[in-house]
C-alpha cells in the first residue's frame, strides 16, 4: 500500500489527479479500519500520526485551484472519515490507560486489604502472650513532630498508607527520615487496632488459650 510522502504532505500539489490522491488515503483508511477490532488492546500510534498527516494533507488540498465540485465533495467527505476515524482511535487509547489504572488501583486495594487481615491476626497472636503486650518505650520524637504525624493520620484515618507524595510532604515538615515516619504510621495504626478490639473479646480469647 502506498503512503503519501511526507514532501507531499508538505507542499500539496497545485495540479495533478486529485483522484489518485483520494484513492490513496481510501486504501490506508481502510487498511486502519481493518485494525478497529483489536485495537483496544494494541492500538498501533502511528496510525494516529498517519490520520493526523492525512487530515492536514486534505485541508491543504482544499487550496488547489483547479478542483471540480465532485473533487471538493470527494475531499470533504475524506476529510470527515478522517477526522472521526482520528478520534476514536484517541478516545479508545483513553479508555485503554483509564482501564490500566482502574486495575492497579484495584490491585492494590486488594493487597491492602490482605495486609490489613494479616497486621490483624498478628496482633490477635500478639494479645494472646502477656509478655508481649509489656510496653516497651524506645527514643521518642520531639512533641510537634509527633504532632504533624498524628494530625497526618487523623486525617487519612480511612485509608492511613503512606503514598510517595505524602511521604515526601511529612519529610519536609517534620525533617524526619522516611524510616522514622514508616516506623511510626505503623506503630499508630498497630496501636489504632488494639483499641479497636474489645477488652472482653482480649479476656475470652486468653482464657481460651489457656484451657
Amino acid at each position: 500500500m502506498n503512503k503519501i510522502a511526507i514532501s507531499d504532505l508538505l507542499n500539496p500539489p497545485t495540479a495533478g489527479p486529485v483522484t489518485s490522491n483520494l484513492d490513496s488515503i481510501n486504501n490506508q483508511l481502510v487498511t486502519i479500519c481493518s485494525k478497529f477490532p483489536t485495537a483496544k488492546e494494541n492500538v498501533d500510534g502511528s496510525y494516529q500520526i498517519q490520520l493526523h498527516n492525512i487530515v492536514s494533507f486534505l485541508s491543504t488540498l482544499t487550496q488547489s485551484t483547479n478542483l471540480t465540485s465532485k473533487d471538493c465533495s470527494n475531499i470533504q467527505l475524506t476529510y470527515e472519515l478522517s477526522s472521526m476515524l482520528g478520534k476514536v482511535l484517541k478516545d479508545m487509547v483513553l479508555l485503554n490507560g483509564t482501564e490500566e489504572v482502574e486495575k492497579k488501583k484495584v490491585k492494590e486495594e486488594e493487597e491492602l486489604e490482605t495486609n490489613s487481615k494479616y497486621v490483624f491476626n498478628v496482633i490477635t497472636q500478639d494479645m494472646m502472650i502477656p509478655e508481649k503486650n509489656k510496653p516497651h518505650r524506645g527514643h521518642r520524637l520531639p512533641k510537634e513532630k509527633v504532632n504533624r504525624l498524628e494530625h497526618w493520620y487523623l486525617a487519612h484515618i480511612q485509608k492511613p498508607y503512606l503514598d510517595s507524595k505524602n511521604l515526601k510532604v511529612l519529610m519536609e515538615e517534620t525533617k524526619l527520615s522516611k524510616v522514622q515516619i514508616k516506623n511510626w504510621i505503623s506503630n499508630r495504626r498497630r496501636k489504632e487496632k488494639l483499641l479497636s478490639i474489645s477488652p472482653d473479646i482480649v479476656e475470652i480469647i486468653n482464657t481460651q488459650s489457656c484451657q
